[in-house]
């Protein structure tokens, strides 16, 4: 028991340090920071929500006394919450089915998202001067940008042009949200598994996963929302975003599973990854559509692999 308190407690301090690290601004501390949520997520799969609840509780103590209270509190409803509601759902088969998980990382990077743009309200006094003093910060980088680029030059206002800029920051902060949740729960997941303390089958990932239908109107609703001026629209588009890198995973899971059997499949996997980082983000909006297809019309996929730990993907 003792044992299994310090590993929690150890996991909370090293989330919160990998939390507070990207605040130094530095390009590999912010790639450091994306794996904030793993310690807690291998605790919440290995030990269960209690434990991880004890982390959660060490690492917003420790940020509270390295930044400000404040900052705990964007800790434990953007990484903290969700890696408990995330490693609570993963031990129970019956929560944990890989599509209802996905749209979970969806709904969470959402909401951390907001969560992070009502910390910069509060901080501020309003939105409008946090997007005010962000543009008149990043301003001057803008304004280099502009002059060295002819395309751009030509009539771009510097200042709305950053203002854009920064706008975007809160939608693309959802979608990377969705993607690097999904890349620590499958991390504390295979860890979980290989150490022997998943209490659940590992599942067929690219054979399972298929988002509910539910998420299409969740799309719709956002859709629709991004018609609202202000504040409305904001939210709406973070919300969009992430439920749009969702369906970009929901397709690379189907690409993985059409494709099993196929002499083909190597080539076709690697060429598309390949294209990914060389036309980014076309290939991920093509991964999208797919995704939507699959969900509105489920496409035939290549026979299921067994439960092994280390199964095929």
């Amino acid at each position: 028991m003792w044992q299994q308190i310090l590993m929690a407690l150890g996991a909370g301090l090293a989330s919160a340090v990998l939390f507070v690290v990207p605040a130094k601004g530095f390009a590999l501390a912010i790639a450091v920071g994306v794996i904030a949520p793993l310690p807690l997520l291998i605790v919440a799969l290995g030990l269960g929500e209690l434990f991880a609840a004890a982390a959660a509780a060490a690492g917003a103590v420790l940020i509270g006394i390295l930044i400000d209270p404040m900052a705990a509190g964007v800790f434990l409803l953007s990484v903290a919450a969700p890696s408990l509601v995330l490693g609570f759902m993963g031990r129970r088969p019956a929560l944990g089915e890989p599509g209802l998980l996905l749209l979970t990382i969806a709904v969470c990077a959402i909401l951390a998202a907001w969560v992070t743009v009502g910390f910069l309200a509060l901080k501020y006094s309003s939105l409008d001067a946090a997007l005010e003093d962000m543009v008149t910060q990043l301003l001057p980088l803008a304004k280099s940008m502009i002059e060295a680029t002819d395309i751009l030059s030509n009539g771009v206002d510097a200042r709305d042009f950053t203002r854009w800029v920064v706008l975007a920051m809160t939608p693309a902060a959802a979608g990377w949200g969705v993607a690097a949740l999904c890349l620590n729960l499958y991390l504390a997941g295979r860890v979980s598994s290989i150490s022997g303390l998943l209490p659940r089958p590992w599942p067929d990932i690219p054979a399972t996963l298929r988002l509910p239908r539910m998420t299409f109107a969740l799309m719709g609703v956002a859709l629709a929302a991004c018609l609202i001026p202000g504040v409305a629209r904001l939210l709406a588009a973070t919300a969009l975003a992430a439920l749009l890198i969702a369906f970009a995973v929901q397709g690379l899971a189907t690409l993985h599973a059409v494709t099993r059997g196929r002499p083909s499949r190597p080539a076709v996997l690697i060429g598309f990854y390949m294209l990914s980082f060389a036309l980014f983000p076309w290939p991920i909006v093509l991964a999208a559509g797919l995704g939507l297809t699959d969900v509105a019309r489920p496409l035939r996929r290549g026979a299921a692999v067994s439960n092994h730990p280390l199964n095929k993907i």
